[in-house]
């Protein structure tokens, strides 16, 4: 059986091996006491460690944890990364996770945590859509969720896009903004 770390107590090494090691159990009831291992692990992460050097690698170890395959974890995950004190931070890091093509719960925990952060979101959002990655659709969801002004004219671009869906995406992103600026790309 893997004993539950106290979280307060935790350094980010036990952290760290308290997730990596802890692997799918015989029983229901080990597996239950080692899911609630790992949910106190990830809760440990809603403080930053003490020691600055160790922050960005804390952060790292908790967007990977977002994929994790229990939703439980994935969710206190997502409420560790929305405590952290430096949004910025996360919202870069969590906007290059809804390019996940492969883990579907990661990239929608990913998409509910960077909705959530909302207005800090945009900017990071508007450079990832930029560059015009494969998962335009997502960033032009995600967009649209938030409903910021400062999106219209991405969104208005993207009606142009070659993806059928990015371009239905768009459209709907921007009625739900109700921009004047944008009428005119409606009417086309």
């Amino acid at each position: 059986k893997v004993p539950p770390p106290s979280a307060a107590s935790l350094t980010l090494e036990e952290i760290e091996a308290t997730l990596r090691a802890i692997s799918p159990q015989d029983s229901d009831d080990e597996e239950e006491a080692a899911s609630a291992a790992r949910k106190q692990a990830v809760h440990a992460l809603r403080n930053p460690p003490r020691k600055a050097a160790e922050n960005d690698r804390a952060l790292l170890l908790l967007i990977e944890v977002i994929k994790n395959d229990d939703f439980r974890i994935r969710k206190e995950a997502l409420e560790a990364a929305l405590c952290w004190p430096d949004p910025l931070v996360v919202v870069e890091r969590l906007v290059e996770a809804l390019g996940e093509p492969d883990n579907i719960g990661r990239r929608n925990a990913a998409v509910e945590a960077v909705t959530r952060l909302q207005g800090v979101a945009v900017e990071p959002l508007l450079r990832a859509l930029a560059s015009l990655p494969e998962h335009r659709k997502v960033l032009v969801d995600v967009l649209g969720a938030i409903g910021d002004r400062r999106a219209a004219p991405a969104l208005t671009a993207a009606l142009g896009d070659s993806d059928p869906n990015v371009r239905a995406a768009a459209a709907e992103a921007i009625g739900n903004l109700s921009v004047e600026e944008v009428a005119p790309a409606l009417s086309q």
